[in-house]
């Protein structure tokens, strides 16, 4: 679909009555979203409008990295169908410190690896016990160590741009986000630092000095994030997240006795009164979820792949919100004809009883997605997506 013929205003006033239905629980149907983030443009040839850039010259220049945010967030807003706001911004250009999901694993002394079409990795630092031992006896990291240092200049810079004026296509920057005000959760810092395989292991071999790591993590995490929230003047949200990907390599009775310690630390630190509690868990980590639910009080889960639909709202029940949908590996390489039928068979499995669900890929788009792939999903959101009626089995 060719965007530039799309009746932007009329989208753009639906969709935030949409959005402001939906948080109410009266919402006529489904919102659809896609995750989406800039290595869409840096990672794709054929959308890249920088070709001179690639991950290491994004990381190493603010100016650069406001340079491919802005590319990347007016191409989404011309050439993704989606509910969220369509076009020039009426506000101004969202931009974030983005060091993607290396931030935290470098900030604790990881070595940034950047791979030939690929996103930035780390490298482990810690290979044995002993190294373990070491790391802990040098006392909790300063929050602005590292790659945090580098992340509050960007900001910043951002800032600074914006108070000169700063305008990209006659229109200036809006909102500004800082790095780093989230976690990618203790479990997944702790595979970074060890390798997940050895993660894994130390859990077994291990036990009191895992538990032990993963307690000085956790309260490295919070403690990064406090010392930021008062350097930034952070007001706090609707919602306080936390992810931990990771959790999927483990058991329930291992999450329960080595990591939900340090998640229910992250929110009884980090949360305000009133705020929903969400996580987001990437991978084959749904078993984890109805303990998450009762014991941390987590209301909103962001999914990857596989989840069976039908299963978590049974699980879960009807006041949760639950985002997902099709996976994006089926975006990525499948016919419009088998996204949209993807997206049926999702929407009708009872996922949507009780006007909680956001139809989204499981889990961000991959550089190279077919947009027709994209556009197939969201117009099956809208016509199999209705709250007007029990889509359950």
């Amino acid at each position: 679909m060719d965007l530039s013929t799309y009746p932007v205003e009329k989208h753009n006033a639906e969709i935030r009555e949409l959005w402001k239905l939906f948080w109410q629980g009266k919402a006529p149907r489904v919102p659809v979203v896609f995750g989406l983030n800039p290595r869409v443009l840096l990672l794709d040839p054929n959308r890249n409008p920088f070709p001179d850039v690639d991950f290491e010259a994004y990381f190493a220049s603010p100016e650069v990295m406001l340079r491919v945010e802005l590319a990347f967030d007016d191409w989404v807003r011309h050439n993704v169908l989606q509910d969220q706001e369509l076009g020039l911004p009426a506000e101004g250009w969202h931009v974030w410190v983005d060091f993607q999901n290396v931030y935290e694993a470098a900030w604790l002394g990881c070595p940034i690896v950047y791979r030939k079409d690929q996103v930035p990795d780390t490298q482990p630092i810690l290979h044995t016990p002993e190294d373990v031992k070491r790391f802990l006896s040098q006392g909790l990291p300063s929050p602005t160590q590292n790659l945090m240092g580098k992340a509050l200049e960007f900001y910043d810079f951002f800032l600074t741009r914006k108070n000169e004026g700063f305008t990209y296509k006659g229109r200036p920057l809006g909102q500004i986000d800082p790095a780093a005000l989230g976690s990618d959760g203790p479990f997944t810092l702790a595979s970074s630092l060890l390798g997940p395989e050895n993660a894994c292991v130390f859990l077994k071999l291990y036990p009191d000095l895992m538990r032990e790591f993963l307690t000085y993590l956790g309260e490295a995490i919070v403690t990064r994030i406090k010392a930021l929230r008062r350097l930034v003047g952070w007001q706090p949200g609707p919602a306080i997240g936390l992810a931990d990907d990771s959790i999927q390599l483990i058991s329930t009775d291992d999450y329960v006795e080595f990591v939900m310690p340090t998640h229910r630390h992250f929110y009884d630190e980090l949360g305000e009164p009133g705020q929903r509690r969400s996580m987001h868990l990437c991978g084959d980590a749904t078993r984890h979820f109805p303990l998450i639910q009762q014991e941390l009080g987590v209301t909103e889960f962001d999914t990857g792949f596989p989840v069976d639909f039908a299963w978590l709202r049974e699980v879960l029940g009807e006041e949760v919100f639950i985002w997902g949908g099709p996976n994006v590996s089926l975006l990525l390489r499948g016919t419009p004809e088998a996204v949209r039928e993807e997206t049926r068979r999702i929407l009708q499995s009872g996922v949507t009883r009780g006007r909680r669900f956001v139809l989204r890929e499981g889990n961000n788009v991959s550089p190279g997605t077919p947009l027709e792939n994209m556009e197939a999903m969201y117009w099956a959101g809208r016509e199999y997506g209705s709250f007007e009626r029990d889509r359950g089995n």
